[in-house]
């Protein structure tokens, strides 16, 4: 009853935030001129970035498996893809903010109930080298396109993402420090668990770096995939910006989306807006083509939702599931998509 309370008011904090933040976009935007801009469209590359984030999903399913293969897991791989398309449903749509990873968690242990600590280790080490890989790109892109941006304030959030980021894995990997951590850590006993657990997630990678570095890859690819779809967007509403930007601000933009919110929803409109102000982009324009991503997000959510459903054997629901230990686990927030 109490973790129902919990879902429900993280729901309503994700969902308070994300309408926020649209009425403060509302109020800054000059509506009429997005409208006129969008009925204005070139709507085939709008195709194009659709068929580039059905690409983008397939790479996100690969970087997923290779943990699952790293980890010696074992399931077909169609129920693989069935349970990341009912994680896009969940990551939308559920009360919790890692609903999708309970489902990827719940259907996998499904098939290993014998290994449910490296079912969740595949997912939490999905969502960790998704982290590792957009920090990576955005300071390469950052350090070889700043003549073009020509901002030093944007050093700032990158560094700040480079620092959590690198600071965290150390602070997991090194058993020493990571105890030390712990061991103060009375007060807030989810904090110690989850640090507990992330160490225990990363160290069953040992000796399988290569998987690790791999799926590093398969993210700062992901990443640039996910750059140009904002480009064609960005082409689709007439917009005629070097892609050096969008390289530069899309992960920027995703790490904004992890702000509790409904997918991202409002938190990845206002960075895209702050963002690509830096490159001349009216901040209706960029609101508009950040939205215009979300509908693709919408679509494969809902999508990938009923797919799981009329995919479900005999008839069933849902499959029983045996408990996966994970719950109150946090694993981040719903990714803003994708990671």
């Amino acid at each position: 009853m109490k973790q129902a309370v919990k879902n429900i008011l993280n729901f309503l904090l994700r969902f308070g935030i994300s309408a926020a933040l649209l009425v403060y976009l509302y109020h800054v935007v000059d509506i009429d001129k997005t409208v006129q801009l969008i009925s204005q469209a070139d709507y085939k590359y709008v195709v194009y970035g659709l068929l580039l984030f059905v690409v983008i999903n397939i790479f996100l399913i690969l970087r997923w498996a290779i943990f699952i293969h790293a980890l010696e897991l074992s399931a077909p791989a169609y129920q693989i893809v069935r349970y990341f398309f009912a994680s896009l449903a969940g990551n939308l749509f559920l009360p919790t903010s890692i609903g999708g990873d309970f489902l990827k968690i719940a259907g996998l242990c499904h098939h290993c109930p014998d290994k449910k600590h490296k079912v969740v280790g595949s997912v939490v080490l999905d969502r960790v080298s998704g982290y590792c890989g957009i920090t990576l790109l955005a300071l390469v892109a950052f350090l070889v396109g700043f003549k073009y941006v020509n901002d030093p304030g944007l050093v700032v959030p990158i560094l700040g993402m480079i620092f959590v980021f690198f600071g965290m894995i150390f602070v997991i990997l090194n058993k020493t420090l990571n105890a030390w951590v712990i061991a103060r850590s009375g007060k807030f006993p989810r904090l110690a668990s989850g640090l507990q657990k992330f160490h225990e997630d990363m160290t069953m990678m040992a000796g399988k770096h290569r998987y690790s570095v791999l799926a590093v890859i398969v993210t700062c690819v992901n990443q640039l995939l996910f750059a140009g779809c904002f480009f064609l967007i960005a082409r689709a509403l007439h917009q005629e910006v070097p892609f050096i930007y969008f390289a530069i601000f899309i992960p920027l933009v995703c790490v904004a989306s992890a702000v509790p919110s409904i997918g991202g929803l409002g938190a990845r409109e206002a960075g895209a807006a702050y963002l690509f102000a830096h490159a001349g982009m009216a901040s209706g324009t960029a609101v508009s083509m950040s939205l215009m991503t979300f509908i693709y997000m919408v679509v494969f959510g809902i999508a990938g939702g009923l797919y799981y459903v009329f995919t479900l054997s005999s008839g069933r629901v849902q499959h029983p599931v045996p408990d996966s230990g994970v719950s109150g686990q946090g694993t981040g927030g719903a990714a803003a998509r994708p990671h």
